[in-house]
């Protein structure tokens, strides 16, 4: 069994770019900081992108939610009543059949909870898998466009 001699100098120096500092040594083989460096720095970038992604997603969601909360407020209505409002404003541009057309839904739903079922539409529990379908059809659709008001709010963002 070979045995390796492995030393491990490991320095938490931010900013310290000096190409000569040692991260650890194996058998004599220096590994430098600046080799650790290039090898992660396309998962920090990454990582540090996938962070600032989420956090516009989720500024651009609270935007929307307060525009609603406005609305509401000015309108003397609950915020639940203005999203509801607003989701049967957007129902009334997409019908239940179009969307059912639209989606390829002739033949039936699928359920979330069992997605390798096919459900008729015709029954019971196809019209109600249907309807909270479309309905979080609409709320998304709604929602995307108060995200569009929000751009506007941001100047374009």
């Amino acid at each position: 069994m070979l045995l390796l001699k492995c030393t491990l100098l490991i320095f938490f120096v931010p900013g310290c770019e000096n190409a000569g500092e040692v991260a650890a040594e194996v058998e004599g083989n220096k590994i430098y900081l600046r080799e650790v460096d290039n090898l992660i720095s396309n998962s920090l970038h990454e990582y540090l992108s996938a962070i600032y992604d989420a956090r516009s997603i989720a500024t651009t969601e609270i935007i929307a939610r307060k525009l609603i909360e406005i609305d509401a407020k000015a309108r003397n209505i609950s915020f639940d009543s203005a999203l509801a409002a607003g989701t049967m404003r957007i129902g009334e541009k997409i019908s239940l059949k179009e969307y059912i057309k639209v989606n390829g839904l002739q033949n039936g739903v699928f359920d979330e909870a069992n997605p390798l079922n096919l459900v008729d539409l015709k029954t019971d529990e196809g019209a109600k898998i249907l309807e909270s379908s479309y309905q979080k059809h609409l709320k998304i659709r709604y929602d995307s466009r108060m995200c569009g008001a929000t751009r506007e709010v941001l100047g374009g963002a």
